[in-house]
């Protein structure tokens, strides 16, 4: 974790530097006060610097009044998803404040570890952390988790800090303790009656839930796609045989992690080059390891003829996905088959 420690008084680069010895960091202070070798220059005016250091830091720790420190980062700040993490401390460490990314950007938990270190207070304000609830985007972050809709997220914390029943319906490999959250299955919610739903797991569409009820979609990353194709298939059909299949099955992409095949396809230039566009591993399964599985799934005598094992997507996925659960069997597409297992090993 990268952390920036900003201090632009003398009694502030004290407090820096103690900080910095416990936890780490580089150190930077206003070029008059650049004596040795321990802090860096702040180069122009403090505004135009955090510029670049919003970019290159994920953690910033400010010692500095909190009017300098708002005024210097505001140009810069843009999302909690991607803005660092901004902890703004007085010169004497009496207080520690989470100013900017909070959740997500672990600003909370870093103010709590410098007032440790100062001997200060901590301030938290986030209403979530204030009422003893855990935030929607907490979960996430906790189990590695890929929130789809931050509109939906927000409306779905807003009616959990403002005390409207909010359930769950955890379908993912996960146990996830959500105080101040009640966990359901699907032929309980109507019953239920929530205000709002946090939904965790791979289902592209929610087609059990009303729509006028915000939902957070909270998706893990555990599924692996298996692909077995024919020599030189085109790139545009296993595209399209994807896309209908990952529609078919209900199932969204952003729970795929990897997408495994055999070893003889592993330049397939149709696979390659769609892994490649969304940014997924390919992985290779030698047939000497699908061999002595192949008999659990289906299997072609063409198939076998041709590379010595009868079936490629159904074992391949299965082993990549540490033997896990089949979530969509191998449907075929005219020479493509695809299947999707999950791994169900919590913190895969």
């Amino acid at each position: 974790m990268s952390r920036a420690i900003l201090a632009i008084t003398l009694g502030g680069k004290v407090t820096a530097l103690k900080i910095q010895r416990s936890i780490g960091g580089e150190l930077f202070t206003l070029d008059k006060y650049c004596t040795g070798d321990l802090f860096r220059p702040i180069q122009g005016s403090l505004k135009t610097f955090m510029q670049r250091i919003f970019q290159e830091y994920r953690e910033i720790i400010m010692v500095m009044s909190c009017g300098i420190a708002v005024r210097s980062i505001a140009p810069y700040v843009a999302s909690k998803v991607t803005d660092p993490a901004v902890v703004v401390v007085d010169e004497q460490g009496h207080f520690a404040i989470s100013l900017l990314s909070g959740h997500l950007g672990g600003a909370n938990e870093l103010a709590q570890t410098i007032a440790s270190i100062t001997g200060g207070q901590s301030v938290i304000t986030t209403a979530s952390d204030n009422l003893g609830l855990i935030s929607v985007d907490m979960i996430a972050k906790k189990h590695h988790l890929h929130m789809e809709d931050m509109e939906q997220v927000k409306k779905v914390t807003a009616a959990l800090v403002n005390g409207k029943k909010v359930v769950m319906i955890n379908e993912s490999p996960y146990d996830i303790e959500a105080p101040g959250i009640v966990q359901v299955g699907i032929p309980q919610l109507e019953a239920m009656k929530p205000d709002a739903l946090i939904y965790v797991g791979c289902k592209k569409a929610l087609d059990f839930l009303r729509d006028d009820i915000p939902a957070a979609k909270l998706i893990p990353r555990s599924l692996v796609l298996g692909i077995g194709c024919r020599k030189n298939i085109g790139e545009e059909k296993l595209r399209e045989a994807i896309d209908t299949f990952m529609e078919q099955k209900n199932i969204t992409l952003a729970g795929v992690k990897a997408v495994a095949t055999v070893d003889v396809k592993k330049d397939e230039p149709a696979i390659c080059a769609w892994t490649a566009k969304k940014g997924l591993p390919l992985v290779i399964v030698d047939r000497g390891d699908i061999a002595p599985i192949q008999e659990q799934f289906s299997s072609s005598d063409f198939v076998k003829k041709t590379i010595g094992v009868g079936c490629v997507c159904e074992p391949a996925a299965y082993l990549v996905s540490h033997q896990g659960r089949a979530v969509a069997p191998k449907t075929s597409f005219n020479g493509i088959t695809l299947c999707i297992y999950e791994d169900i090993r919590t913190g895969n």
